[in-house]
């Protein structure tokens, strides 16, 4: 049984997942977008999608971020964050949890504030539109 889960943030989805290599203006690259881009205000509260328990708390190109493990092998990946709510390796989260802040854009084409979110199953990318209720 997959488990539903909740959008991290409430705004329009300005990027979509693509498995396509695109050039990332930001990286001066090609990569894939192995994640949705949804629009939320910077400093605007992001959720926990379902309820896991945290992998990793992060920083890399684009900005501060955090991944879930949840059952049945999904991991969620939250990015372009600009705070993380004291969490840590191990913590346990619930479904709609405030685990961050949104923060300024990096690393993406995207410019306007945003999250990135990315879904993983079995440690290989999928859309999250697939599996958002």
């Amino acid at each position: 049984e997959e488990t539903d889960f909740i959008p991290p943030a409430g705004g329009d989805i300005l990027a979509e997942y693509s498995s396509s290599l695109s050039f990332n203006e930001a990286l001066g690259d090609y990569r894939t977008h192995n994640g949705i881009d949804i629009a939320a205000d910077e400093g605007c509260s992001i959720n926990a999608s379902a309820d896991g328990t945290v992998e990793n708390v992060f920083s890399n190109a684009f900005g501060n971020g955090i991944s879930i493990s949840h059952s049945n092998g999904i991991v969620t990946k939250y990015m372009c964050l600009g705070s993380v709510e004291g969490l840590k390796s191990g913590d346990s989260v619930k479904a709609g949890d405030v685990i961050g802040t949104v923060g300024k854009s990096k690393g993406e084409n995207i410019k306007e504030p945003h999250i990135h979110f990315e879904v993983f199953k079995d440690g290989k990318p999928v859309n999250p539109k697939d599996y958002l209720k």
